[in-house]
């Protein structure tokens, strides 16, 4: 997807900090996508491992994907992820796993139809 495609684009550099707007300080990015109006963004070090912001008003809409043991948690991600067929695919490095959500379910910060190989 081209950037000029939105109706609002912001350069986005290399900083330890981004803000999606005034108030909601974002982990470290380390990588990020756009799918449809959204950019979806991986982060290091953070509570969630994905955040979905709005690429229109700017705004946070979801954070995604918690560290940990429990149920629909994961332990460590891989260093990237894609989008296919309106999929997030990524990778739980230390369960040696795929995990393949629908996009949509991300952005409404669903945890059902997670599919694991």
């Amino acid at each position: 997807m081209d950037f000029d495609q939105f109706d609002i684009c912001n350069k986005v550099t290399d900083y330890d900090l981004i803000f999606s707007d005034s108030v909601d300080m974002i982990a470290p990015v380390t990588n990020m996508l756009a799918f449809e109006n959204y950019l979806l963004l991986k982060h290091r070090n953070g509570e969630y491992c994905f955040s979905v912001i709005d690429v229109k008003s700017c705004a946070l809409v979801s954070e995604w994907g918690k560290l940990g043991q429990g149920n629909n948690e994961f332990l460590k991600l891989g260093s990237d992820f894609c989008i296919s067929d309106s999929l997030l695919i990524f990778m739980d490095i230390n369960r040696k796993e795929f995990n393949l959500i629908p996009v949509h379910n991300v952005i409404e910060n669903k945890y059902n139809e997670i599919q694991r190989f």
